[in-house]
């Protein structure tokens, strides 16, 4: 069984929407506790799928 990531609606402002079409990246979308968990999912999918 795997863990499952439930990541929140993230509304985007119309700023972030311009910064990606202008730089094709935007600063600071997913931030702190969600990052934190998104971060320890890829960490051990890798693990899981290497081991």
């Amino acid at each position: 069984m795997h863990d499952t990531l439930s990541v929140p609606d993230y509304p985007l402002t119309q700023e972030q929407i311009d910064q990606y079409r202008r730089d094709g990246f935007m600063d600071e979308v997913i931030t702190g506790p969600v990052l934190d968990a998104m971060r320890r999912a890829v960490v051990n999918a890798v693990a899981i799928e290497t081991n």
